[in-house]
């Protein structure tokens, strides 16, 4: 009986732990791409304006 108390605690607890850490690596992952996406934009954006036509 008592295993089963400490299984079920530290599975939800593990559980909790994993959705922390998605928590707080999830901002830092789309600022991340937002930050990918507009260097990519700015740099095909230069090389558009910096081609002599």
């Amino acid at each position: 009986m008592i295993h089963l108390v400490l299984i079920k605690y530290w599975h939800t607890k593990e559980r909790d732990e994993l959705v922390d850490n998605t928590a707080s690596t999830g901002p830092q992952l789309t600022t991340m791409l937002m930050l990918a996406v507009t260097g990519i934009t700015l740099i095909s954006l230069g090389a558009m304006v910096a081609r002599p036509w």
